[in-house]
């Protein structure tokens, strides 16, 4: 009787090791399924990013479909996510003069932003969304019209929300009292290096809208659109 007790009770703590190893297990798989899931991602976008640009690619020919790149600058090299914070989102937008020439229109996200003229000191993204300064205006024939903004948090992170739009989606500037609409035909992610190559079909106008990747601090997104 003594051996079925003694043997009853080892089963017992078998079992009960046995349970904690499988939850023990069970809990370092999801640790790192946890840590490893945003490579996943990173990973997914980055070949996402690719086929749509191959596709793109294939969908205009190679004379008019050329690469279009842009040097590093200052607004370049700052073009950051701004880090998530309770000052940032509490933080009141500085009051300034900006004398804007035009305007940027996102309907679908209810997006609407003055631009200054490239020589004004305040055409800098720690103040507005930005003009290249190798852009073209929008009033060029088959000009690229470029601007550059933050994502992330804070009143800076003017494109935080300009993931969400979509192939289709369209984006309005007014410059000179002209409204010009276009459409977005292309999405790609590129690298953090300190200049960007914009793909896009040079027998058109084009507006070239560029800022930090969602929740990815290594690259930035390229929103190319066309004329409707």
């Amino acid at each position: 009787m003594l051996f079925l007790l003694k043997n009853h009770a080892m089963n017992n703590q078998l079992k009960q090791k046995s349970r904690l190893f499988v939850i023990g297990s069970f809990l370092i798989l999801m640790a790192l399924i946890f840590m490893i899931s945003p490579l996943f991602k990173q990973l997914r976008e980055e070949v996402f990013s690719e086929m749509k640009l191959k596709i793109y690619e294939k969908q205009h020919p190679q004379e008019e479909n050329q690469k279009e790149e842009i040097k590093e600058d200052e607004n370049f090299n700052s073009l950051e996510s701004l880090p998530p914070s309770v000052e940032q989102q509490e933080e009141t937008p500085p009051t300034y003069n900006y004398n804007y020439i035009g305007y940027l229109e996102i309907p679908k996200l209810g997006f609407k932003r003055g631009f200054v003229d490239k020589n004004s000191k305040y055409n800098n993204i720690e103040y507005n969304i930005t003009i290249s300064s190798v852009s073209d205006f929008p009033d060029k024939e088959k000009g690229n019209f470029i601007i550059m903004g933050h994502s992330g948090y804070g009143y800076a992170a003017f494109f935080a929300n300009l993931h969400k739009i979509s192939i289709g989606d369209q984006a309005i500037v007014t410059y000179k009292d002209q409204k010009y609409t276009y459409q977005l035909v292309n999405t790609y992610l590129q690298e953090k290096t300190g200049k960007v190559a914009i793909f896009r079909d040079f027998s058109k106008k084009a507006l070239t809208l560029i800022t930090c990747t969602y929740q990815d601090s290594t690259h930035q997104t390229i929103f190319v659109f066309e004329p409707v």
